[in-house]
């Protein structure tokens, strides 16, 4: 039971690795949609075309902003906590479970000890599902942060950019969707800027 609790763990774990390494805005704008968000019509309210182009890169995004470097920040501490806490459950029901198991090849040991270190073995393979979910819990509270920053950032964005421009493109080096920016157009700094100002406000 407990290799399979050390494969659902390694499981959770390599997903928060990856999203927290390999670019936390990017992977939720890389993950598909829902369908009810598909389903979303575009805002009634328009104004005058300006005829202009701009792009966000995403890379500057995940490395300047403020509240990603936060998010990422208390993940990675929760995450290393966990880890911790695992290896350690894990390290004490293998040297159980060897004692357990030398007992009973001794044949020495009594009924009632054998009992008794049969339920230490159980009571660790509780703890270790208890982190297990930890982990589980760990990955949703990312995603779901995740989710509410995109929103926000849709939002300002759309505000902020309204008049100045018709569309606002995002760009990554790892998904070169964007094979051509004119650095004239790149409002990365700008944007980042303000959402770091906003965020500070909200502290």
């Amino acid at each position: 039971m407990f290799t399979r609790l050390i494969q659902a763990f390694q499981k959770f774990n390599w997903i928060v690795t990856l999203i927290l390494s390999a670019g936390f805005l990017y992977l939720l704008l890389a993950r598909p949609k829902p369908e009810a968000e598909n389903q979303k019509s575009l805002p009634v309210e328009s104004v005058k075309s300006t005829g202009k182009i701009a792009f966000v890169k995403l890379q500057l995004l995940n490395d300047s902003c403020l509240e990603i470097q936060e998010i990422v920040t208390k993940a990675k501490q929760e995450k290393s906590r966990i880890e911790n806490q695992f290896n350690m459950l894990s390290n004490s029901y293998r040297l159980k479970l060897e004692a357990y198991q030398n007992s009973i090849k001794a044949g020495i040991e009594s009924d009632a000890n054998l009992k008794s270190k049969a339920e230490e073995i159980q009571a660790i393979e509780i703890q270790a599902q208890q982190v297990q979910k930890q982990m589980e819990n760990l990955e949703l509270d990312i995603r779901q942060k995740n989710d509410a920053f995109l929103s926000r950032v849709k939002t300002f964005v759309a505000d902020w950019c309204k008049g100045r421009y018709d569309y606002v493109l995002t760009y990554s080096d790892d998904v070169p969707l964007l094979l051509y920016g004119n650095p004239a157009a790149d409002i990365s700094k700008a944007v980042i800027n303000q959402l770091n100002s906003n965020y500070k406000n909200l502290k």
